[in-house]
């Protein structure tokens, strides 16, 4: 499985500094990369009752091809991880799984922060010399916080950033700098995180089977191709792996073998 940022809004709490990103390349969105594990065939709904899989952990619902424990996930990729109570998929806290959407939505609770020098916008300069002049709770004007839309087609994206004094100016209302991507319409800006900012930043990600295989080229390998029977296969729209859809008239998991019923 990749996992692909969605084209969603990079947003920033960001006071005095001037700010360049630079767009290395564009594919659809930046792509957290997964190593090549083995990948198992779509199993059958009573299979997985059998292996005692877990539906649940939290408040967030699961569903094949993501499981809690070996043989109930796809591949390793897919894995949830409910040790501590909480569903983790690697390093990141899922909140929702759309198997129709192959979307994933987490939660960031660690963002890229520099305190006393830094942080980003997309080719502009966002700035301010007094409290006074940040605008209000929600607005975005460029002073003091910046944000844009990140472009579908983006495939990374770097910041490069720099301070006009070192907050030597400003330094007792804003002493730090963020930076992050997050879900559109998920974040609304306050002038109380330019002193006291708890990033928990919400973000969706795109998922897909496979690493950069066609449904084409999956479907050659029967012992690995991941959609069930009464279903139709896509490739992502970006080129990273495919994704499983139900036949029009049927309803169900589309990782299942039997999981599309009409």
């Amino acid at each position: 499985m990749q996992l692909q940022l969605q084209p969603i809004i990079m947003m920033l709490v960001q006071v005095q500094v001037q700010v360049v990103v630079v767009v290395i390349f564009s594919l659809l969105a930046a792509t957290i990369a997964a190593a090549p594990t083995t990948i198992a065939a779509p199993p059958i709904e009573a299979d997985l009752k059998n292996l005692g899989c877990m539906n649940s952990c939290g408040n967030l619902s699961i569903s094949y091809p993501f499981g809690g424990k070996k043989d109930c996930y796809h591949n390793e990729n897919f894995l949830i991880n409910c040790s501590v109570s909480q569903p983790y998929c690697g390093d990141v806290l899922a909140t929702n799984i759309s198997l129709k959407e192959g979307e994933l939505r987490i939660i960031m609770l660690s963002i890229a922060n520099e305190c006393y020098d830094s942080t980003v916008a997309i080719g502009c300069q966002s700035q301010c010399s007094s409290i006074n002049g940040v605008p209000n709770d929600g607005s975005c004007s460029g002073i003091g916080f910046y944000q844009t839309s990140i472009l579908k087609g983006i495939g990374q994206i770097d910041f490069f950033v720099n301070s006009f004094s070192k907050h030597a100016d400003i330094m007792d209302f804003n002493p730090c700098n963020y930076a992050f991507v997050v879900e559109d319409g998920a974040f609304n800006f306050s002038t109380t995180y330019l002193q006291d900012f708890k990033p928990m930043v919400l973000m969706v990600l795109d998922w897909g089977i496979g690493d950069k295989e066609t449904c084409e080229e999956a479907k050659k390998n029967q012992t690995s191709y991941a959609c069930g029977q009464n279903t139709t296969c896509y490739d992502a729209e970006d080129g990273n792996g495919y994704i499983c859809k139900c036949s029009e008239g049927y309803e169900g998991n589309v990782y299942l073998l039997d999981g599309c019923k009409s």
